[in-house]
């Protein structure tokens, strides 16, 4: 869903990707304004199935406390917890990443990597 979404805004904004030749790479040299949006709504959803598995395993019988962590487990919390943090991640580069327009070419870029 997430990589479905960068697609959409990489084909709405073909003017901010640039081709590195010497790379062989696409980059987004401005972040648009869409991405974080776009990343915090999926952040968001795998938020809500976290507090979801968290009530469910809480809200089930048990006989002993060790049972919630079992619920937890054959739920796949810590799958859903390392693809929240992934995401988190993403948002957290999309608000806060560098905005390249103006500043780098890909030569630029090429010689930062070659060192």
């Amino acid at each position: 869903m997430s990589v479905l979404g960068a697609l959409l805004m990489v084909s709405a904004k073909r003017a901010d990707v640039e081709f590195v030749p010497n790379l062989s790479i696409c980059i987004l040299v401005a972040i648009p304004v869409s991405l974080p949006v776009a990343f915090g709504s999926v952040t968001l959803f795998e938020l809500i199935i976290l507090v979801m598995l968290v009530y469910n395993a809480i809200g089930s019988p048990r006989r002993t406390h060790l049972e919630i962590l079992y619920t937890l487990q054959r739920d796949g919390f810590l799958i859903f917890l390392s693809l929240f943090v992934l995401r988190l991640i993403n948002l957290i580069f999309a608000v806060f990443g560098h905005d390249f327009s103006g500043s780098i070419n890909g030569d630029q870029l090429t010689h930062a990597y070659s060192a």
